[in-house]
């Protein structure tokens, strides 16, 4: 690192890049700026070896309903883990602060049941329901 004008030069490593500072550093800090190129690690200054480290960023978005997890080079990613409670095309489950609820498609119709179909023997015919 070159330490001797105000321009601060960079040296990268595969998940951080160091920036050196032109003002010198106190004793309890780093002596360069760390910064992750990784959005899934944090980099942070180790005050007692004063080099930058990195630790797993960790992704939360408070919701018991959604799987969430850091994604390499993407960041965070947080997957609706709530099931169609049931088999209703104007009806979606999602996560909420409460869990999963469902909410009404807006503008959505729900189709009419099929008529039912007709079972007969020899004696009488009954409808039938899918």
């Amino acid at each position: 690192f070159s330490t001797s004008n105000d321009t601060p030069s960079t040296s990268s490593s595969s998940s951080f890049t160091t920036v050196a500072s032109s003002t010198s550093g106190s004793s309890s800090s780093c002596p360069q700026e760390c910064i992750s190129t990784d959005p899934c690690m944090t980099p942070y200054c180790n005050l007692i070896s004063l080099r930058c480290e990195l630790k797993p960023y960790v992704c939360n978005d408070n919701l018991t309903c959604t799987l969430d997890q850091c994604i390499s080079g993407v960041g965070c990613r947080f997957t609706d883990l709530c099931m169609r409670s049931r088999d209703d095309t104007c009806t979606v489950s999602v996560c909420t602060p409460l869990g999963c609820a469902d909410r009404h498609i807006e503008g959505c119709v729900t189709p009419p049941p099929p008529p039912p179909s007709l079972s007969c023997d020899r004696l009488s015919c009954a409808p039938l329901y899918a």
